[in-house]
């Protein structure tokens, strides 16, 4: 048995702890739920500015700007998901929810990629939201900041 053997059979694993292998996978179900708001805001900014550089002859400043402020909204929200994660993964829905409707009901001719794509991050946020709930709780009862 050379050295390095016997280095790696006394290492012993101090945390014997159910609950922080949980929140460890947990963790990380909700870094993929955060990166799917990063995701989904990237590629909402990236739409619009597409749409305004094609459509500038009917190009409406209000538009941009509203659209601009919903996009930093999703970025501050992905940002808030690594320190409360369910409470911003509750509210990434909400506010996509009301974009969608929205959209729906205002716009005269809503695209069908976009609400796939705004359909599609609502169930996928939706199925992380438990883990959210998990990791929320495991960070107020051990006092972890994020």
């Amino acid at each position: 048995m050379n050295i390095k053997d016997r280095a790696k059979d006394s290492i012993v694993d101090f945390i014997n702890d159910e609950a922080f292998y949980a929140y460890k996978k947990n963790k990380a179900e909700i870094e993929k739920g955060t990166l799917a708001i990063h995701l989904f805001a990237t590629v909402s900014l990236l739409s619009y500015i597409i749409f305004f550089l094609i459509n500038n002859e009917s190009f409406e400043w209000l538009d941009l700007v509203i659209n601009m402020l919903v996009v930093i909204i999703y970025y501050c929200l992905a940002v808030f998901s690594n320190h409360e994660p369910f409470n911003a993964f509750i509210c990434t829905i909400c506010i996509v929810a009301v974009v969608l409707l929205a959209n729906l009901f205002l716009s005269s001719q809503p695209g069908i990629k976009g609400l796939i794509l705004k359909v599609a991050l609502i169930v996928y946020i939706s199925m992380k939201l438990e883990a959210a709930k998990m990791v929320q709780a495991y960070n107020k009862t051990n006092s972890i900041k994020a």
